[in-house]
């Protein structure tokens, strides 16, 4: 006689059927269940699901990437900030060197034609240990509005990949090379520009003169082809620019490198000292979190 209990329970069959209700009241009191070790059982196909409430994960505003830098965002702003001294030199700098280099041209806007706007880009450049180094303003055009086939054809960008830059600090580092960073200023004023026209920049409308528009002559930053363009003249006239020796790499592209007899190492510690000082935790206390060892870092 087959029964559905284990088979570390032998049972003859002249055992009554009270005898098999004993041992299934012994089995329930130590915690098994008889249904699940029977070999008749059958499992549901169907899939099991929590019935749990799901809770939609909130990481806070911290998740998101912070800018971390303080700078206005428009011509308003810089006017009217504590700094508005520095802005204006930094933004009549950039006007001089516009007009150095033959930009633009102030003329009638032609029949048929339209303009791109222009706006003001305010950024701080600071030094290694953080101090203001000097205050830059760069007029650039708002090219995303500019349309393929109408107002550009072919676009170009020769930037380098991070990568190739960390392959650069390795060979420095294996061959004990110093680094050094070049900078050409105003580097896309010198690609030459077919006929785009674009509205007076905001704080230098001519008076007598404010229905005009200027004829772009050379690139300027923004524009969808400006990339390619710095790239053609860069290849003709390398040597001819302006470049200025910044001197030892501290920072490049916001990595900071430490030189030490051991080689280079690179870290964003300054990018970090900077979000906790303007969120107020810059004398938090740390404390030590669980590392995941199954995620691989390198």
């Amino acid at each position: 006689m087959k029964t559905g209990l284990p088979s570390s329970f032998s049972l003859d069959d002249s055992l009554a059927s009270t005898s098999i209700h004993e041992h299934m009241k012994k089995m329930s009191n130590v915690g098994v269940n008889p249904s699940s070790t029977s070999p008749t059982h059958k499992e549901s196909d169907e899939p099991r699901w929590s019935k749990r409430p799901k809770v939609v994960k909130n990481f806070g505003s911290d998740f998101i990437t912070y800018n971390i830098e303080n700078d206005p965002v428009t011509f308003k702003d810089a006017m009217a900030s504590s700094e508005a001294k520095q802005w204006k030199e930094a933004v009549k700098s950039e006007m001089d060197c516009r007009v150095f280099n033959g930009t633009w041209e102030l003329v009638d806007l032609p029949s048929g034609c339209t303009t791109i706007r222009c706006k003001w880009i305010f950024k701080k450049k600071l030094k290694p240990d953080g101090s203001v180094d000097k205050f830059k303003a760069k007029l650039v055009a708002k090219g995303f509005k500019q349309k393929e086939g109408i107002d550009y054809f072919d676009t170009y960008s020769s930037v380098a990949r991070l990568t190739t830059i960390r392959v650069l600090i390795v060979l420095t580092s294996v061959y004990n090379l110093l680094i050094h960073q070049m900078h050409v200023k105003t580097a896309f004023l010198y690609g030459e520009l077919e006929q785009i026209y674009m509205d007076q920049p905001e704080g230098f409308v001519v008076h007598d003169n404010k229905r005009k528009v200027y004829k772009l002559v050379k690139s300027l930053y923004g524009l969808k082809q400006a990339p390619k363009q710095w790239h053609a003249k860069f290849d003709q006239t390398i040597l001819a620019f302006c470049f200025t020796d910044i001197g030892g790499v501290d920072i490049v592209l916001g990595i900071k490198l430490i030189r030490s007899i051991d080689g280079i190492a690179i870290s964003q510690s300054h990018y970090v000292e900077k979000i906790n000082e303007n969120f107020g935790y810059q004398n938090s206390r740390v404390a030590k979190m669980p590392y995941d060892s199954s995620v691989a870092l390198f």
